[in-house]
């Protein structure tokens, strides 16, 4: 009976033993699982830390326009040919334009029978405002006030917004003219009108008066919380590239009014970004994928191609005789004439791209259909083919220089403007710097056997 007795005390101690063993152990486990989740809790701490910072620098950096890449990191360049550009999309539109250009269709060629819808589109114009007139110039190149504007107060409405985000009529309002509102300019812009209105006739009626309501339609501006002419025109302190974001020109010229679409906004520059003032984290705002940027950069080469085609094309017939007989003019075809002597081989440089899937190029894009979301302000969204071949001739200034572009641009002397501009000088009308040209390149149309048989040649 001894025996049986011990041996049930000792199996009463071993089985004791063992739940002492185990309530350590899962003691010692408990206190290494809460030893854990205290380090995993520092660590979070510490990512959180990591991020604020993070999101402060990155604040830092949006607010000073250093964060986002510039021009010459986004796309790469290359010189491709350009020949056969000018035939292959002179007709993007001769099928089909915007409904709102009816009217300015029938001004250049009247004899084609198209019914104007004087827009009344829906109870709304079409048009600025008449403190908005194109501004003309005297024989001296001097800027005359439109009739009837005197003292009269910039086109407000509640609806009208900045890039930015801002109201119009609360901010530093700045439109962009996308075919400039000065004749000193858009004299040289006929054929791009003629692309935009899809019109084939060789000759047209009353350019000038066309030219005066394409530059005030709400649909030929983008407007900016900046002073934008030494940003988006001259482009004396900065440049601005807003490229629309199609697949395809073909896709472009089917755009049709109203209709909302995405801009990529690509600057030179920290500063410049700076300048325009987008963060990045408003709700029209939005950043741009590596594919986007891809298919900018293939739509403005295609753009820059016909652009370059179109002046080579047209030298003789109508860049080399456009423009009237003041220094200020003879200034703006100095531009085109460089340029000109640029493509002589057939060739112009155009953006290039390659990014990833998974890459992150560091711009952005704003949204028309966020940034205009109710009916009434859908008639600001801009034609994006004026905005493409606006990107494009900014992009041929910063590939060449500033005097060499693919089309003139002049600073807005109108009352749109907002506040002075900015930069290191107050300058009201910049002058292109001139060079000095070869009596061989100003008789060119006068030696030029043919551009057909020197570059076209197969």
């Amino acid at each position: 009976m001894a025996d049986n007795s011990n041996s049930n005390d000792d199996g009463e101690y071993a089985r004791e033993n063992a739940r002492l063993r185990e309530q350590l152990e899962q003691a010692e486990l408990k206190a290494q699982q809460a030893e854990i989740k205290a380090q995993q809790a520092e660590i979070k701490a510490q990512q959180t830390e990591i991020k604020a910072q993070q999101a402060v620098v990155k604040a830092q950096k949006t607010a000073d326009g250093s964060y986002w890449n510039r021009i010459s990191t986004v796309f790469g360049k290359e010189r491709a040919t350009f020949v056969g550009a000018f035939d292959q999309y002179k007709d993007v539109r001769r099928d089909g334009f915007p409904k709102h250009y009816n009217e300015l269709h029938n001004i250049l060629v009247p004899g084609e029978g198209i019914e104007a819808e004087l827009v009344e589109l829906e109870g709304e114009s079409l048009y600025s405002g008449a403190e908005e007139s194109v501004v003309t110039f005297d024989t001296n190149g001097n800027p005359k006030q439109p009739a009837g504007t005197e003292g009269t107060k910039s086109h407000q409405k509640s609806y009208l917004k900045t890039i930015r985000g801002d109201n119009y009529d609360t901010t530093n309002k700045s439109k962009a003219h996308l075919i400039p509102n000065t004749d000193l300019c858009n004299e040289f812009w006929l054929l791009d009108l003629k692309l935009i209105v899809g019109i084939s006739s060789e000759s047209v009626e009353d350019p000038k008066n066309a030219m005066h309501h394409a530059a005030r339609l709400h649909t030929n501006k983008l407007v900016f919380g900046m002073e934008h002419n030494h940003y988006f025109d001259t482009l004396l302190y900065g440049n601005i590239l807003a490229i629309p974001l199609f697949h395809s020109m073909e896709d472009v010229g089917r755009w049709e009014y109203k209709e909302p679409y995405e801009i990529l906004i690509v600057c030179d520059s920290s500063a410049t970004y700076k300048q325009l003032g987008i963060i990045g984290n408003e709700d029209h705002v939005e950043g741009a994928s590596g594919a986007d940027v891809n298919n900018a950069a293939a739509l403005l080469a295609e753009a820059t191609r016909f652009l370059a085609d179109s002046l080579k094309t047209n030298w003789c017939s109508f860049y080399n005789k456009a423009g009237s007989e003041n220094d200020e003019s003879e200034n703006r075809k100095e531009v085109l004439k460089n340029m000109f002597g640029e493509l002589k081989e057939g060739k112009v440089w155009v953006p290039t791209s390659d990014w990833g899937i998974e890459d992150d190029p560091k711009v952005y894009k704003v949204k028309f259909g966020i940034l205009f979301d109710i009916p009434e302000a859908k008639k600001y969204i801009p034609d994006p083919l004026l905005l493409l071949i606006k990107a494009a001739v900014n992009l041929s200034a910063f590939h060449y220089r500033k005097n060499c572009k693919l089309r003139p641009a002049c600073t807005s002397l109108s009352s749109e403007g907002g506040e002075p501009s900015e930069g290191p000088i107050n300058i009201v009308t910049a002058v292109p710097e001139i060079r000095v040209v070869s009596d061989d390149e100003s008789s060119v149309c006068s030696d030029l056997t043919s551009y057909d048989e020197d570059v076209r040649r197969p």
